[in-house]
């Protein structure tokens, strides 16, 4: 699967997912990593119970993800954009 990352947007709330392992309940390293990423226009809310695979997950914090694709790699970056909040969340991964 040439697909290393998705982006998803739903409401304010930011909730990125590791990579699921549809095969297995543990985590896979070489499945799709979801960005789920609400860049406003709704009020937050509170999140339900957590996935097996949740990394990350924020109701306080406006901002937008910056993705950033090279030959062989992909690097996000949460940028928090005033109001309230202190999310700081950043990484990378290889693309498969």
């Amino acid at each position: 699967d040439p697909i290393g990352s998705t982006p998803g947007n739903r409401t304010a709330n930011p909730d990125p997912k590791a990579p699921p392992n549809f095969q297995a309940p543990q985590l896979s390293a070489d499945g799709i990593r979801e960005f789920v990423v609400g860049t406003g226009g709704k009020d937050f809310y509170a999140f339900r119970s957590p996935i097996a695979n949740s990394e990350v997950r924020n109701q306080t914090t406006a901002g937008s993800l910056r993705l950033s694709l090279d030959a062989g790699s992909y690097t996000w970056q949460f940028v928090r954009t005033g109001g309230t909040g202190s999310l700081d969340d950043a990484g990378s991964g290889i693309c498969h």
